[in-house]
C-alpha cells in the first residue's frame, strides 16, 4: 500500500475554482453501529518502503512511545474529539475509516472489538481537528475531519455526537481542487449569532504555497440541504511547506501554525472583535500577511535539514503552546511558544519515527502535550511527552 501523501501539484486546477456540492451521506454507523470484529489490515503488520527520509536509528527510538493498534494504519490516524474522551480514527487497508475510543492519560492497545466502521471507503489518510472545544458557543457541535478524494481533491467528512460522545453518522463532501501537496487542515464555527450560519475554513499546500478554502453555509431548507457558498483562494506572499494547524484559543481568538520550506515554523495570531469576527478574519487572504505571522527558531544550524511534514499545535494553560512537528531525520520534534512574553522555547527532540509523509496530532492535557503519530512499522503510536515548564 502507497504511504507516500506527498502529491504532484496541478495549479490550474486550484486557481479560481469555485465550486459547488452535493450533501452525500456516505455511511450510517454512529451509536448502532456494529463492530467489525474480523480482521481488517489495520491489524496486519506493515515494513514501510525504503526512502530517503527512512533512517534505521531514528526508527529504533521509540522509548516512550506506546503502540495502540495492533498492526498497521493505512495512511495518517488521527485523534478527534467527543463529549466523552477522544477516538482514534484511522484508514485501514480495505480503505474504510474505523474508530475506536481512546484513553489519552492511559493509552494502551486498542481491542480489536472496540473498532467501529465509520466511513466504507477513504482515499487517503485522515486528519482531524483534534483541539475544538465543546463549550463555546460559537464552536462547531460537528466534527470535521479531512483527506484526499481520489484526484487529490480536498474532502471533508463531518459527525454529529451520538448520545455517547462516540461519533455518528456522518456525511463527506468534496471541496474540489486536484494534487493537494499533502492532507488538508481546517477549522470550523457555527455560530449563534447574530446570524445561524456554519463558516469553515481548510488550508492546503500546493506548489509551496497555501492555499484558503473558506465554505460558508448561509441557509437550510426544509429538507436540511445547506446553501453554501465557497471557493479557493491562494494567500499571497507565503512560501509554505505544509498546510496550517489552527485552534481557536479562545472565543474570538485563532493560532495557526505551519511550516516553512526550511527549518522552522510560523505562527499566524489572529484576533477578532465584535464587528470583525475571527471566523470572517481568518477566512480573508489578506489577515495571513506577515504582520501577524511569528517566525520560530530554526530547529538545526543546517539549511539543509528541514522539517518534513505539517505541525500540530496545542494550548496549555497559562497561555504556553506546544507545537510538534516531524524532524528531518522522522523524529518528532517540539517548540513552545508564550504569547505572554511573545518568546519562544528551544527545540526539543522527543525521539520516536514518523513515517513519511504523515504528521502528528497532538492534543494537551493540560501541560502535557499528548502525540499520535504512525510509526515505522504503520502502527499508530502515543506518547505523554514532558509536561512544558511553565515559567517559559
Amino acid at each position: 500500500m502507497s504511504k507516500n501523501l506527498l502529491f504532484s501539484v496541478s495549479i490550474a486546477a486550484l486557481v479560481g475554482l469555485v465550486a459547488t456540492f452535493s450533501w452525500a451521506q456516505i455511511r450510517t454507523s454512529g451509536q448502532n453501529a456494529t463492530p467489525k470484529t474480523a480482521s481488517p489490515l489495520i491489524f496486519k503488520t506493515f515494513t514501510p518502503a525504503p526512502t530517503l527520509q527512512y533512517l534505521p536509528n531514528a526508527a529504533n527510538n521509540m522509548t516512550g512511545w506506546i503502540k495502540v493498534t495492533a498492526g498497521a494504519t493505512n495512511g495518517n490516524p488521527t485523534l478527534l474529539p467527543t463529549t466523552n474522551g477522544y477516538f482514534l480514527i484511522g484508514r485501514g487497508g480495505d480503505n474504510a475509516i474505523y474508530g475506536a475510543p481512546i484513553d489519552i492519560q492511559n493509552p494502551q492497545t486498542i481491542d480489536s472489538t472496540s473498532w467501529k466502521v465509520l466511513v466504507n471507503s477513504y482515499n487517503s489518510g485522515i486528519t482531524c481537528n483534534a483541539n475544538r472545544p465543546n463549550s463555546w458557543a460559537n464552536t462547531t457541535k460537528w466534527s470535521r475531519c479531512y483527506g484526499l478524494g481520489p484526484n487529490g481533491s480536498a474532502v471533508v467528512t463531518e459527525f454529529p455526537s451520538n448520545s455517547d460522545g462516540s461519533p455518528g453518522d456522518n456525511q463527506t463532501r468534496n471541496f474540489g481542487g486536484q494534487n493537494a501537496g499533502g492532507l488538508p487542515m481546517g477549522i470550523s464555527f457555527d455560530l449563534q449569532f447574530p446570524n445561524a450560519r456554519t463558516v469553515s475554513v481548510i488550508t492546503v499546500m500546493a506548489d509551496n504555497g497555501l492555499w484558503l478554502h473558506k465554505m460558508v453555509v448561509t441557509a437550510w431548507n426544509s429538507a436540511n440541504s445547506p446553501t453554501i457558498q465557497s471557493s479557493w483562494e491562494k494567500i499571497p506572499n507565503q512560501v509554505v511547506g505544509s498546510a496550517a494547524s489552527c485552534i481557536l484559543v479562545n472565543p474570538n481568538e485563532v493560532y495557526c501554525a505551519f511550516r516553512s520550506v526550511n527549518n522552522f515554523v510560523r505562527l499566524l495570531t489572529l484576533t477578532g472583535t465584535p464587528s470583525n469576527r475571527v471566523e470572517d478574519l481568518l477566512s480573508n487572504t489578506t489577515s495571513w500577511n506577515n504582520s501577524n505571522i511569528l517566525n520560530s527558531p530554526p530547529a538545526t544550524s543546517a539549511a539543509n535539514q528541514p522539517l518534513t511534514s505539517a505541525p500540530s499545535i496545542v494550548k496549555h494553560p497559562n497561555n504556553r503552546y506546544s507545537i510538534m512537528i516531524r524532524d528531518f531525520d522522522g523524529s518528532l520534534k517540539r517548540i513552545t511558544y508564550n504569547s505572554i512574553n511573545k518568546t519562544w522555547g528551544s527545540w526539543i527532540d522527543e525521539g520516536g519515527y514518523l513515517n513519511a509523509g504523515s504528521q502528528p496530532t497532538c492534543v494537551a492535557d493540560g501541560f502535557v502535550p499528548v502525540c499520535l503519530i504512525q510509526g515505522p512499522d504503520g502502527g499508530a503510536y502515543i506518547k505523554r511527552l514532558p509536561a512544558i515548564v511553565a515559567g517559559l
